[in-house]
């Protein structure tokens, strides 16, 4: 499976402007239910929520990978998004976030879940690739580094 199957351009944010992770949250699942990809905004946020009290998303070197498996979830999904300024996340090393990968996933979709979720955390121990990330100037530098995944 390519991670590339689950993105689509219009949820991939560049520049994208929020104060904190809430309003991360609240910024990215509005834009999915916007685009018919979950039914209910408000419930995947209490998804999103209620996985990040299991444990911190935030992996360390400015990177967020939030991830929710819902009813609300009406297709696989991987939003993206650079931010444009870094917000706290409780990240590992304490570090600000400045890449979000978001996953929405349906209930039932165990499998694919874990693929996904796997293949993101591997791809992010690659430090040329999380630089390459943080330094893209644009959306389209930022989808082509994306691409590589």
């Amino acid at each position: 499976m390519k991670i590339q199957a689950l993105m689509d351009e219009k949820l991939v944010f560049f520049n994208l402007s929020v104060a904190n992770q809430s309003e991360l949250f609240e910024t990215m699942s509005h834009s999915l239910h916007q685009y018919d990809i979950i039914v209910d905004a408000d419930a995947f946020i209490n998804a999103l929520n209620q996985r990040e009290q299991l444990s911190t998303t935030g992996l360390g070197y400015g990177i967020a990978i939030p991830h929710a498996k819902s009813d609300t979830v009406r297709q696989p999904t991987l939003a993206v998004a650079k931010l444009s300024t870094p917000i706290d996340y409780a990240s590992i090393d304490k570090d600000k976030v400045t890449v979000v990968f978001m996953i929405a996933m349906p209930k039932g979709k165990e499998d694919l879940y874990l693929q996904t979720l796997s293949m993101l955390t591997r791809k992010m121990t690659d430090r040329a690739f999380i630089k390459s990330l943080k330094l893209t100037q644009n959306k389209v530098e930022f989808m082509e580094i994306l691409k590589t995944i």
